[in-house]
């Protein structure tokens, strides 16, 4: 069993300076929603399924705590910042 405490969800915008920033569920939501959930391949969409995955990640987001961290730096660099927000040491 894992328990889930950090989500990090990429972008990559070099025109914006902000490397990470922290997202209040309610944010979260709205990104989640706008962005279709960052799954391409839903099927159905309909009202029951909306609220069903709505409700779910609502209540995912809100148990978690919630980055979003932009890649346009080098990929040292955004591993350097997602391992510092997790709390993992850097190796070698």
């Amino acid at each position: 069993m894992t328990t889930l405490k950090t989500i990090i969800v990429l972008k990559r915008d070099p025109a914006d300076m902000t490397i990470s920033r922290t997202l209040d569920p309610d944010t979260g939501l709205k990104l989640f929603v706008e962005k279709n959930y960052f799954n391409p391949h839903l099927l159905v969409h309909n009202p029951f399924k909306t609220r069903i995955r709505k409700r779910y990640v609502q209540e995912l987001l809100s148990r978690t705590t919630v980055y979003q961290v932009n890649t346009s730096g080098t990929p040292i660099e955004t591993q350097k910042m997602i391992r510092s927000l997790v709390g993992v040491q850097q190796s070698g």
